[in-house]
């Protein structure tokens, strides 16, 4: 599954940009600091994988910042990408606390 979108890859791009290259880090060596496969940093940075709980976990644990943070970006992304119609669905009229 390929998550890029006309290109774009806002959350390999923050990886880059804001964290590894003021750092003058490597993915490779960002895999290695986490303890989690390259191919796994990489796949993320090329914008071919979602960053999962786990892998916020280490981020932030890494970087300093909050799992939220991280989890945050990604579901922005994947609001921002994910097209479903919803014309068929009937908003209900009535709620269980009613």
């Amino acid at each position: 599954m390929n998550l890029r979108a006309g290109g774009s890859n806002p959350l390999g791009d923050t990886i880059l940009e804001n964290f590894l290259k003021p750092l003058d880090m490597t993915t490779y060596r960002l895999a290695k600091e986490l303890h989690v496969p390259v191919n796994r940093m990489t796949a993320i940075v090329n914008g071919e994988r979602a960053i999962t709980v786990e892998t916020a976990m280490r981020l932030s644990k890494f970087f300093g910042t909050t799992v939220e943070f991280w989890l945050r970006l990604q579901n922005a992304y994947d609001m921002s990408v994910t097209k479903v119609d919803l014309s068929e669905i009937t908003p209900c009229r009535e709620t269980a606390t009613q």
